[in-house]
């Protein structure tokens, strides 16, 4: 008499004897196949079989590679016949294909016999039959990202601030978690995968309780401003969020947490913004009062230079300022081919070429 399956998840001989049929009965629809269908025909050249044997030579192509059949309309019956034969029982099959990187897990749901469950073996690749009453689900061996958005999340001074969380993730035992939680994911507006079932149901909140109680811990200007603190939290972060997944025992194992850039609220943008410009203005001012008095310097220093010469010199004032005056008129008209003026004792006198 054959085992039921057991409550565990340990697969039946009933069940396992079913998968044998349809896997046998799948082989012998390929030999079929093989056997009477000629290659050109399964490739869509109906006209060879269509003139099979019609003045074939002997020992010819067309003469006896398939001696089980006469002519072309008959060999196609027979096959016809054959493979309806071998696909009937496969009508009570279901079949399982996971792609690269997948693990399908076998569901089954006898109909009267028996208690059903998970099977303990997963599929990793290849095709795996099961009974029409079997489903199975497809679970994404490869490493999974999940978002996470906070916005207003209120920080240590009590101002909100607004940032993206990504946590990446590998599902570690497919069958315990289509046992235990579930392998259901939603989809994007785009019709793709989106996040898991298991993950809203049983992670999501704790973590973002997690998230928040690291957040208020610190200022809104040492998150906003300091990316090492967003680093920090992402740390802190990935440590709850490993305790978290330990404790509900998900078959999971977190690989980074990463927090993204902090943003303040927009009235706090505009004041940074404002505070910003000020200060920079305070530093232009500095820096021209800065210039003012290193010019101021120079010109003292030349005055204090100037009168120290007309000192040596025994000039009064007046005497110096028209010794400059001289030199003033030295640097205009002394060069070649310049034109001057000069009034001396109140008359014009036009000098030319004053060297």
């Amino acid at each position: 008499m054959a085992k039921r399956r057991s409550r565990n998840g340990a697969i039946s001989g009933r069940t396992r004897r079913h998968r044998q049929i349809c896997a046998a009965a799948w082989s012998d629809t390929l030999n079929l196949l093989d056997m009477f269908v000629p290659h050109e025909i399964r490739e869509g050249e109906e006209d060879w079989g269509n003139d099979l044997y019609a003045g074939s030579e002997p020992g010819s192509r067309n003469s006896f590679e398939h001696p089980q059949l006469i002519e072309g309309e008959d060999m196609k019956r027979f096959a016809f016949v054959a493979v309806m034969l071998t696909i009937i029982p496969l009508s009570g099959c279901s079949i399982a294909s996971p792609d690269a990187g997948h693990e399908a897990v076998w569901v089954e749901h006898p109909l009267i016999f028996g208690h059903g469950g998970v099977d303990s073996t997963p599929v990793s690749s290849g095709l795996s039959f099961g009974a029409v009453t079997s489903d199975h689900f497809d679970v994404d061996m490869l490493p999974q990202r999940v978002d996470m958005e906070f916005d207003d999340m209120m920080t240590k001074s009590g101002v909100p601030v607004s940032f993206h969380v990504v946590l990446t993730f590998r599902v570690t035992d497919s069958v315990l978690l289509v046992q235990k939680f579930g392998a259901d994911r939603g989809k994007d507006a785009n019709g793709a995968p989106a996040n898991w079932g298991f993950w809203n149901r049983n992670l999501d909140q704790p973590i973002q309780n997690a998230v928040r109680d690291a957040v208020k811990k610190r200022d809104m200007q040492e998150m906003a401003i300091d990316q090492s603190a967003a680093d920090v939290v992402g740390q802190e972060v990935e440590t709850a969020a490993r305790t978290i997944v330990a404790q509900a025992g998900v078959p999971i194992a977190l690989t980074a947490v990463n927090v993204g850039r902090v943003n303040p609220p927009d009235a706090i943008k505009s004041q940074r913004i404002e505070t910003a410009a000020q200060e920079q203005r305070v530093i232009t001012e500095q820096q021209r009062k800065l210039a003012e008095d290193q010019r101021k310097a120079a010109e003292t220093s030349r005055a204090d230079a100037d009168n120290a010469y007309r000192e040596n010199m025994h000039l009064s004032p007046d005497q110096y300022i028209q010794l400059e005056r001289i030199k003033m008129q030295q640097g205009v008209c002394g060069h070649q081919g310049a034109n001057c003026t000069f009034i001396i004792g109140g008359s014009p006198t036009l000098t030319k070429g004053v060297n």
